[in-house]
This record gives structure tokens, C-alpha cells and sequence, in this order.
């Protein structure tokens, strides 16, 4: 049975107002029926009204602690966590910081019982894939979280072709990470590019748009095929959880509980056959 699972980052900024924390994002999850959660570790180098601060702090592995006990408690699986945001062009202090979050973002996601971490591939100022600098730069990375029982996933970009995702996944020995708003800005149709990936492909950022802009909608508020997409999954034998990675900063909050569980039952839905 494929769990449907959200990014906690689904319940976090609100406009005017402080982010949800991911205790906050954890319970309502589980309140909109999701069954697992990816820890969302990208907003950590955020700033302002954006900014997470759970990997901040001499306590921050006992914060990490409890937020993995308060997912046990709430019944809920952590299959996956998402890596902090690696800027484009980082002076000194932006990368320590980065650099700072990402290590404890590994440890962290050993600690909430992750099997895998999604990394971006390192992009140019065109947003052009650098293959090599890629495997270069992350591949003391994948040894670390490999020693904490971590593995890398290595996510699709808008301009990433997927023999170049399975060639930086075969070079790091990670997994990939399938995301099709990404992918649906590259191709209209992406079913013969996830059955590329074959058994490489062990996580999901599910979320839909109209092929031009990474909106981040929910499924069918877009029009990637999803026939398509879910055909594809079959072919593969698709193993992993229903992961969304949609956003919902602009959503009033008095409706996103309701398109939360329009999430958990369009998931169903469209996994019945996997």
C-alpha cells in the first residue's frame, strides 16, 4: 500500500504571520488524514517571516528529538526529509550557514528515522544543470549521510534531462527523486521519463501547474496528464510514499484543511492501482 504523504512545509508560511513550526505542521497533517510526512529542513536558510529555526541552537538535536517522538505519536511514517536551499551565489557567511544547516539537516533526518534526503543539483544562473559540479560537490555529503544510515535523493530540475538525473544518481550511488511540477515545465508528457528511472526512483514531490510556472498547485489544478504519470509509477513498481509538495502560503487558512484532505483523497484515488 503507498502511504500519502505530505512536505510539512505544506502548513508553513502564512502571510503576516509566523510560519507554522513543524510541531504545529506535523499535527496538522495528521489532522488532514496524511498517513506519512517529509520533514521540510529547505526553509532553515530562509529569512524573515520564513525562517525555521528548528536546526538553530546548542539543543537543536533534542528539538529534532522531539519532533520524532511526536510523529511516533501521531501514528505517522517519516520517509523523507528535504535538504536546506543551496543559493545560487553564496558569499562566505551564506554559505556557513548553509553548509551548517545541511550537516545537522542529515543527522536530523537520521534522528526522525528518514531513509532518504532530497538534495537539489547545483544550477547556474541560466537555472542549466552542473552535472559534474554536482557529483563533486555532494559526494563528501552522501558519504556522511550514509554513515548515519541516510541516502541521498537527487531531485529533477527544470532543465534536468532524466539520463542526466540517473548519471549523477549512478556516480553518487544515491536514489532520485521524481518531481513532476518540475518536470512538467520541461515535457508535457513525463510518463516515459519516470520509466527511465526504473528502480532508481524511490521518492515523490507530487504537485501540478499549466507548464510554465512552478505554482506548486495540488493535482488537477494544472494540466499535467496524470494517467500518464500513474501508468508510468505502475510500470516501475513504484515502491516509495505519495509524497505532495504543494503550496499553500497564499491559501487562506480557513481552507486549507479543506484542500489538505482534497490532497489525501485525490492521493488515494490515484494510487488505488499501485
Amino acid at each position: 500500500m503507498i502511504l500519502i504523504s505530505a512536505n510539512t512545509g505544506i502548513f508553513g508560511n502564512r502571510p503576516g504571520k509566523e510560519r507554522y513550526t513543524l510541531f504545529e505542521s506535523v499535527k496538522l497533517c495528521k489532522k488532514a488524514g496524511f498517513e506519512a510526512v517529509d520533514v521540510n529542513f529547505f526553509a532553515t536558510t530562509y529569512v524573515g517571516l520564513r525562517q525555521e529555526h528548528i536546526l538553530e541552537g546548542e539543543n537543536w538535536r533534542e528539538e529534532v528529538q522531539k519532533l520524532n517522538e511526536l510523529i511516533q505519536e501521531e501514528g505517522l511514517v517519516c520517509y523523507s526529509s528535504h535538504s536546506p536551499y543551496r543559493n545560487l551565489v553564496l558569499n562566505r557567511e551564506s554559505r556557513e550557514l548553509y553548509e551548517t544547516c545541511l550537516s545537522r539537516s542529515i543527522e536530523a533526518t537520521s534522528i526522525v528515522g528518514a531513509k532518504y534526503m532530497v538534495v537539489h543539483p547545483l544550477m547556474d544562473q541560466t537555472h542549466d544543470t552542473l552535472i559534474e559540479d554536482t557529483i563533486t560537490y555532494y559526494r563528501p555529503w552522501k558519504e556522511k549521510a550514509l554513515d548515519l544510515g541516510v541516502t541521498i535523493a537527487m531531485e529533477n530540475m527544470f532543465s534536468t534531462e532524466p539520463d542526466q538525473l540517473l548519471y549523477m544518481c549512478n556516480a553518487l550511488d544515491c536514489v532520485a527523486c521524481w518531481d513532476t511540477g518540475h518536470a512538467h515545465i520541461r515535457t508535457e508528457r513525463q510518463g516515459n521519463d519516470i520509466r527511465k528511472m526504473g528502480d532508481k526512483l524511490l521518492v515523490l514531490h507530487i504537485h501540478d501547474n499549466y507548464g510554465t510556472l512552478d505554482n506548486h498547485n495540488p493535482p488537477f489544478f494544472g494540466n499535467i496528464d496524470w494517467q500518464d504519470v500513474m501508468s508510468a509509477l505502475r510500470d516501475i513498481d513504484y515502491k516509495g510514499t505519495f509524497n505532495y509538495e504543494v503550496n499553500f502560503n497564499n491559501m487562506p487558512e480557513e481552507v486549507r484543511d479543506d484542500i489538505a484532505r482534497y490532497l489525501v483523497a485525490t492521493g488515494k484515488a490515484l494510487t488505488k492501482d499501485l
